[in-house]
Formats: structure tokens, sequence, C-alpha cells
């Protein structure tokens, strides 16, 4: 049983991948395990804010349900419990999760099947409920909450940035570099198809809002390739280099 999530969020809202997201924190806490931790307890607190604001979304459920598990909506759906055969295991750095665990009395009456499954694809996370989280947690370097949404192109590209951009030559700027490997491929190739005939985005659509379009659209041949989406790095790169060329 499949099925997509409702998506009641504005179209603003930054909402950036899962694997996005852990890169983010470990860079700032430099520990894989912490920034984990910190992601789990993110998602344990469930969907809704206490503003009525989504702190995440699940793009796909493919679930085999057995009457006790919860939703995947609900905090307690990442929650492992191994002495109740309970267990939610989240990839990262995939953005997907396995939930596993015992099926009803009813259900294996009802089919035989002593387990029951959830696998969630896509997983993003309101990144600027994300931040206020972390903030919230005491992680450092954070930067000033403000939505990716409302930046500018060339501000999300800084913001992403570890050194401080300078002018680039007269040259250099009348022929920018083509970023160059396979998701950088997929990217540009996404962006001809999305918006023919050379791919050139619209400029009030932001970097966030245009990485989501871009992993729903590649999302089947990632899912039958077994390839990871393009991440923010590689989308802002392409993005801004066809912004240059199309002047």
């Amino acid at each position: 049983m499949a099925g997509t999530s409702d998506d009641s969020s504005t179209p603003d809202e930054p909402f950036c991948l899962l694997a996005d997201e852990y890169e983010f924190t470990v860079e700032r806490v430099r520990d894989g395990k912490l920034a984990e931790t910190l992601a789990r307890r993110f998602l344990e607190e469930g969907e809704r804010a206490d503003d009525g604001r989504k702190r995440y979304k699940i793009w796909e459920i493919e679930a085999f349900p057995g009457g006790l598990a919860p939703s995947p909506y609900d905090g307690a759906f990442w929650r492992s419990d191994p002495a109740r055969g309970i267990h939610c295991e989240i990839n990262y750095q995939g953005s997907s999760a396995r939930w596993t665990g015992p099926a009803s009395a009813e259900w294996t009456a009802f089919d035989g099947r002593r387990t029951a499954s959830y696998d969630l694809r896509m997983i993003r996370l309101n990144h600027d409920l994300f931040v206020e989280f972390l903030q919230s947690a005491g992680v450092p370097d954070l930067p000033p909450l403000q939505p990716l949404s409302a930046m500018e192109p060339a501000e999300v590209s800084a913001a992403e940035s570890t050194t401080v951009s300078t002018p680039a030559p007269a040259a250099e700027s009348a022929a920018p570099k083509e970023p160059q490997g396979r998701q950088a491929d997929r990217v540009k190739r996404a962006l001809r198809e999305m918006y023919p005939p050379e791919g050139k985005v619209p400029d009030d659509k932001s970097i966030p809002i245009l990485e989501g379009e871009i992993a729903d659209y590649l999302g089947p041949e990632s899912r039958n390739r077994g390839l990871a989406d393009p991440s923010r790095k590689v989308v802002t790169a392409v993005i801004n280099w066809r912004r240059r060329i199309a002047g």
C-alpha cells in the first residue's frame, strides 16, 4: 500500500531533504551520531508545531499495516522499542526510514502476516523550525534565523559557503564554469525538461523550492536506479550557473 503526503504547507516554506539537514548539523556539531540524535528528536516531536506549521513532510509511504503502528506523522512512530520488537531505522543520508513491528492478532488472523512495515521516502524537514530546534538544543554557530525562501539565490549560495566570496574577474563572469558530474547532469536534464527548451528557471523561485521540484521530478528515476537525490550543493551550483548564462 503506497501513498504520497498530503501537502498542505504554503509554497514558500523552506523544506529541505533530511540528508541536507543532517549535513548542516554535522558541520556544526562535528559528530555524526549527535547529528542523528538531534534529527531523530526533531522528528519525535511529531508533524505539527504548536502554531500549526508542518515540521516535516514525507513524499511517499509504502505500508504493510498491522494494526499497531502509530502514524508516521505521530512522534511515537520514530521511537524504537526493541523489547516489543519495534524498530525505526532512519537513513539520514538517504532521507528515508523503515519501521517494522509486530502485527496485531486481528491482522495475523486476516492475512497471516506477523510483521507490519512502513517504508518512507524523501523525508524533508522545515528548515526554519529545524534551526529553531537546534538553537533550543544549544547547537553553536547557527546562522541567523532567516527563511531560505526569502533569500535571493546569491544569498543562499553564500549561506552555504564557508569562505567569503569575492567578485569574479570579468572574463570569468562572461564564461561561468559549467558544473560537471552525474548528479549535475541529472539536474541540468531535469531543468531542461521542466522548463523547456533551455532549462531557464524563474527568477522568483528560491533554491529550496527548486530543489524540492527537482527531487520530485527525478524521484521515480532515483528509486528505480538506486540513486540519491541531488544534494543542495549540486542543485545550487547548477541553478546559479543556469541563471548566469541566461543573463
